[in-house]
């Protein structure tokens, strides 16, 4: 993740080299339409295959890292500026999350892609402290709900198989500490957050979600 997080700072530096807008007043209340790009991966998550497909005869167990998975996420926030330095927003977002794999490989030859896919429709709940103009850093609580969660294998040695379940023992209700920091250029809201999560993604593994989040959003009055 050290990449993804160097981007963001890197993002984060050209939005402040503009010149920033003034605050909003007290008692604004604004929407904002986001879209973005997510950085996720699971903590604990190595795979873990007894018996890969006998279309490539393999019998024995063979263990794999988690890698980061890239993902889109979009949807709306509003925010209420209750004072000239702090303001509270919640919202509703759909993130693409989950965790990939490197390449199955047997006997030298690579025959497989795995993946996790989880897609879930987030509420972030957030306190906004604007330590300058237009900068602000935020954090608060998210709970999500989970509407899609598959664990994926692609066979890539010619037969086109592509097998998808779903995740066993699956927790439909996710939380997780979300803490980051945005900055305005004119109506354009540039965005970077992590989001921590607190709660195991399925409840007989202490498998729980990590995800950066990039986004850009237009802000406006309501």
């Amino acid at each position: 993740m050290k990449k993804q997080t160097l981007a963001a700072a890197l993002l984060l530096g050209l939005a402040c080299s503009n010149t920033a807008i003034a605050q909003k007043a007290a008692g604004t209340l604004t929407l904002q339409p986001k879209f973005g790009i997510t950085f996720s991966n699971l903590t604990d998550a190595d795979a873990y295959i007894p018996n890969f497909p006998t279309t490539i005869g393999h019998t024995t167990e063979i263990v794999l890292e988690s890698k980061t998975k890239t993902g889109f996420v979009f949807g709306m926030e509003a925010e209420y500026q209750i004072s000239k330095i702090f303001s509270v927003s919640g919202g509703a977002l759909f993130s693409m999350q989950g965790c990939t794999y490197d390449k199955l490989a047997y006997n030298g030859t690579k025959v497989a892609d795995l993946s996790v896919e989880l897609n879930y429709i987030s509420i972030p709940l957030l306190a906004n402290v604007y330590v300058a103009k237009g900068l602000a850093i935020k954090a608060g609580l998210q709970p999500s709900l989970c509407v899609h969660g598959k664990q994926k294998i692609d066979i890539i040695n010619g037969t086109g198989m592509s097998v998808s379940e779903d995740i066993p023992d699956m927790n439909d209700i996710d939380f997780s500490i979300p803490i980051g920091i945005s900055y305005e250029l004119g109506n354009i809201i540039v965005d970077a957050r992590y989001n921590f999560g607190l709660t195991d993604i399925v409840k007989s593994e202490n498998i729980k979600n990590r995800v950066l989040q990039l986004s850009l959003g237009y802000k406006f009055d309501i």
